[in-house]
């Protein structure tokens, strides 16, 4: 076997778990958002696209709400230069029940890619 063959490795679900398989659009304010509905998977990137101005965005490892490991933070602060729109947030963690993204008031629009 040459150097670096891994007959293990399959680089498909490489690729979608470092960049996604699928996406889905988060609104920017108060609310909940459940992005995988239940079941093992990744939280990929996350990317600004409306910046916040005071609230945050967390992401839960849960199928329902604000219960569950906390996966991320995104700040809406608009001083912090990560939440400018355009900003890329790549993650890459691991989920075993679930994507939920809740938002305080003003917490920014993101775009996220997950598995």
């Amino acid at each position: 076997m040459a150097s670096g063959n891994n007959p293990n490795f399959d680089p498909v679900w490489y690729r979608e778990a470092t960049f996604g398989a699928s996406n889905a659009a988060v609104a920017a304010g108060a609310g909940t958002t459940v992005i995988k509905a239940g079941g093992p998977g990744v939280l990929a990137r996350v990317v600004i696209t409306t910046a916040g101005s005071t609230g945050n965005l967390t992401f839960y490892d849960s199928a329902a709400g604000a219960t569950g490991n906390v996966l991320a933070v995104i700040p809406g602060t608009s001083n912090v230069a990560a939440a400018v729109v355009g900003a890329v947030y790549d993650l890459r963690m691991p989920v075993l029940n679930g994507i939920t993204a809740v938002g305080a008031a003003n917490s920014p629009a993101v775009t996220v890619s997950y598995l």
